[in-house]
């Protein structure tokens, strides 16, 4: 992950010279960033939990890399979330933690887009 990147314009021009496109959350939406065997077992675990609080209507699991675990996970929600809520259920579901770190930080300081995943174009 790039610490350096501090806000949305940094990320458009770090996707841009990657080649990468920039995905941003719908209103209802989780977007997780799995780096590990561990993280992946931990949202396995945890994602039946989230249905006491949210009903689950659809989910996409895909690849983010040649790394055999990281992969970017898309959960649709029944209802609207706010950007603090989202970035606790992603961190409650094995998101990395620095990434929901960061997008806190940058929730804080008033950022437009603070939570994104960088995919590949197609």
């Amino acid at each position: 992950m790039n610490y350096e990147m501090r806000n949305y314009d940094e990320a458009v021009k770090k996707a841009q010279r990657l080649g990468k496109k920039i995905v941003k959350p719908r209103d209802n939406e989780l977007l997780l960033d799995i780096d590990s065997a561990e993280q992946y077992k931990i949202y396995k675990s945890r994602v039946g939990e989230l249905s006491k609080l949210h009903k689950v209507v659809g989910t996409k699991d895909i690849s983010s890399s040649e790394k055999l675990w990281h992969r970017h996970i898309y959960i649709s929600l029944d209802c609207d979330i706010e950007n603090e809520e989202r970035v606790f259920l992603q961190l409650f579901l094995g998101s990395d933690p620095i990434r929901e770190y960061l997008s806190l930080c940058l929730i804080r300081i008033g950022d437009p887009h603070p939570i994104l995943l960088f995919e590949d174009k197609k």
